[in-house]
């Protein structure tokens, strides 16, 4: 895939586990006040029409990042234990191409903020070259 130089720009994705799409203001809900997520949805693309496949953490990530299915990608389920520790083990998109992978190939800059959660989370994967992943796919946020 080649992407222009023209045709580049900001590319902010946002991926809230457990966030249904009524909890924010920017899809209708009045009572819940979300101003920098409206201020996004009103100047740029907002998806109205989406769904995943699996709504389970770690196979919906892995669908997302590769636009493929869990049955073509191999993660099925929530990952759990050792696996998403340290800098060995499985990382479970090697093979895969992502869409992160694409864009830094032609010349984005990406980086992830949060939660992985496929795997080892301690070095960068998937085109990614800035990253803070939180040790073992989550926290306890406390």
């Amino acid at each position: 895939v080649i992407i222009s130089t023209l045709e580049k720009t900001n590319i902010v994705f946002i991926l809230a586990d457990d966030m249904a799409v009524w909890a924010a203001r920017c899809y209708g809900n009045a009572e819940i006040r979300t101003p920098s997520l409206d201020r996004m949805a009103a100047t740029g693309v907002r998806f109205e029409n989406f769904f995943v496949t699996i709504p389970v953490c770690s196979a919906s990530r892995a669908s997302f990042l590769t636009g493929r299915i869990p049955s073509q990608h191999g993660v099925h389920d929530f990952l759990t234990g050792p696996v998403n520790f340290g800098t060995t083990g499985p990382r479970f998109l090697d093979g895969e191409v992502s869409y992160t992978n694409v864009l830094a190939d032609n010349g984005w800059t990406c980086g992830l903020s949060g939660k992985w959660h496929l795997g080892k989370s301690s070095l960068p994967q998937c085109g990614f070259s800035h990253w803070f992943a939180h040790p073992g796919g989550a926290s306890a946020y406390n």
